[in-house]
């Protein structure tokens, strides 16, 4: 069985208690054979400027989708969580992309300050939130 903790990629910023603290994008990929998460929440400002949490999050959905990797199957919510809110809402354009193009499944998507979500986290079942956006 898969590990189904939920990923929090920032090479920043700790994760929250019950996160698994992914700093970059080798990090993350190493997870896809081990991994489906219920959760992620993607910075998007790494310290490898070249590969940032966009590239990330596009490497975990072709990764799940062309090698059927089962990575994402799990994911019931995803989240950006960059201070740059230009940057948050270009991954989330992606992922519905996505999602419109049938390379993942629906989930619950979310555009919202570190902070907030923090703030939150105790009031997610990961899969009902009244905040977030349904995408089926």
């Amino acid at each position: 069985m898969k590990d189904t903790t939920p990923i929090w990629l920032d090479d920043e910023f700790q994760a929250p208690e019950g996160w698994l603290w992914v700093k970059d994008y080798f990090e993350l990929c190493k997870l896809f054979e081990t991994n489906q998460p219920v959760a992620i929440s993607f910075d998007y400002y790494l310290a490898n400027e070249r590969i940032n949490g966009l590239v990330c999050i596009q490497e975990a959905i072709y990764d799940n989708y062309y090698n059927e990797t089962g990575f994402l199957d799990n994911c019931k919510i995803i989240n950006f969580h960059s201070r740059d809110d230009y940057a948050s809402k270009t991954q989330a354009n992606f992922v519905n992309s996505a999602i419109n193009d049938k390379l993942i499944k629906g989930m619950n998507l979310f555009t919202i300050s570190r902070e907030f979500f923090i703030e939150k986290l105790d009031s997610l079942n990961f899969g009902m939130y009244s905040d977030s956006i349904e995408t089926n």
